[in-house]
């Protein structure tokens, strides 16, 4: 059995290697308590950064939102629009025929009044052919 002074010696040598050890590991707790701070800030930074990001798209979102209403807006518009085309097409089919049928009503009547005219023109120079052998 080693003797007191022995065992006395392998303590002292044995504290000096465990406080050595709690020096380095010391040492490593502090570059990770600077490392977990880095980290901390570089946290915040980027919480920061989301919360500006959060803004801009909720901003962003609004304007979509408005922007969507503004084309449903304008979709009923031309909606609309396209009936009162679809209306004014139908009238002015309408009036079309109206006026093609009126010319064609025209055009009988005018042939009628070229036929008379016609009739008239010989009849005149039947006359005058008549009138003439008189004379």
């Amino acid at each position: 059995m080693p003797t007191q002074e022995e065992r006395l010696a392998t303590l002292e040598q044995s504290q000096a290697n465990f406080g050595d050890s709690i020096n380095d590991l010391n040492h490593h707790v502090t570059i990770l308590i600077g490392i977990i701070q880095k980290q901390e800030w570089d946290i915040r930074e980027i919480k920061n950064s989301l919360r500006a990001i959060d803004g801009r798209l909720e901003s962003f979102d609004s304007r979509l939102g408005s922007f969507d209403s503004r084309l449903s807006s304008f979709d009923g518009r031309l909606g609309s629009f396209d009936s009162r085309l679809s209306s004014l097409d139908g009238r002015l089919s309408s009036f079309e025929r109206s006026v093609n049928s009126r010319f064609e009503t025209l055009e009988t009547r005018f042939e009628t009044q070229d036929k008379k005219l016609d009739q008239i023109m010989g009849l005149l120079t039947t006359l005058t052919t008549k009138s003439d052998q008189q004379t």
